[in-house]
């Protein structure tokens, strides 16, 4: 369906001059410890060509962050502070690696209330800038929803209810009943993530959530729920919307590893040959979890 003409009902106006797209790094400084933040427009950097160009001035104290500044360091050796010293070039390197490693490490400026805020304070929106992230940050966003939701036409609510059926038929018959006994003996009563002990009888304390995604038309199985603590349950839910790279939601796999090493094993299953194929999973290839896995192909 195509997208409806907007029109601002809220009263909630966006502020002028603000580029809603445009991507910023966050630094601390490390000199005075100030939080900065640098405007870097519509083309994300990488961590190798920010440690040779990037000239990040701190606002504060005026101190230039940069692969060629000596380290303001009092207790370091004074040899190891020098630029050209191996130790002043792997913390260099490490420092523009933290601030434009992953898409995640971004900041946004929101275009309703100003603030300069971290990825994960946005919600995710395909194709919008090299983050795709929406204009408006998580807490303007619920303001204006709380005026607008009560404002929804019959026909939005029916084209909403529409795609909810569509997916129910879509998955008709593969959903199963989850006996909740047998989900906390198969976890030991502990969150699947951070084995955070858990009561079946505090119901506010966990909840049951999907291995494989629903948005993907996995349906909620046996073999598809994980038991996870209420806290570790919204970090899994943001890190889904924000992470573009198909990284392991559970952290069960080597999703830390380089781009470098996750080629490396995609080119040696496809020397497998046609008749095994890749799951399309939210999961690294190198994965270990229950997760990835190479499907056979009988077709």
């Amino acid at each position: 369906m195509s997208r409806r003409g907007t029109v601002n009902l809220t009263g909630i106006e966006r502020i002028p001059g603000i580029k809603p797209f445009d991507a910023w790094v966050g630094f601390v400084c490390v000199k005075c410890r100030h939080q900065n933040h640098v405007s870097i427009g519509l083309e994300l950097l990488t961590p190798l060509s920010a440690y040779a160009t990037a000239k990040w001035k701190c606002e504060k104290c005026g101190y230039v962050h940069s692969s060629n500044s000596r380290l303001p360091f009092k207790n370091w050796p004074r040899a190891s502070t020098v630029a050209e010293s191996l130790p002043a070039r792997r913390f260099w390197i490490g420092f523009f690696r933290t601030a434009t490693e992953y898409p995640s490490s971004y900041w946004k400026q929101c275009n309703t209330c100003a603030r300069i805020l971290p990825f994960n304070a946005f919600s995710r929106h395909v194709d919008w800038g090299p983050l795709e992230l929406q204009m408006e940050c998580r807490g303007c966003k619920g303001g204006i929803n709380a005026i607008l939701n009560p404002l929804r036409t019959k026909e939005q609510l029916h084209e909403s209810a529409f795609r909810r059926r569509i997916a129910d038929l879509l998955l008709q018959g593969a959903a199963k009943t989850i006996n909740l006994d047998d989900l906390f003996h198969r976890f030991k009563l502990k969150c699947f993530k951070c084995r955070k002990s858990l009561d079946p009888k505090v119901r506010k304390t966990w909840e049951v959530d999907h291995i494989l995604p629903s948005r993907c038309l996995y349906p909620l199985s046996v073999e598809n729920a994980a038991l996870l603590c209420v806290d570790r349950l919204s970090i899994l839910i943001a890190a889904r919307e924000t992470d573009a790279r198909l990284l392991c939601p559970y952290r069960r796999c080597h999703a830390t590893r380089s781009d470098r090493h996750f080629q490396r094993k995609r080119r040696r299953l496809e020397t497998m040959g046609p008749r095994y194929r890749l799951m399309p999973l939210p999961c690294r290839i190198s994965c270990s979890c229950p997760n990835a896995t190479l499907e056979r192909r009988f077709d």
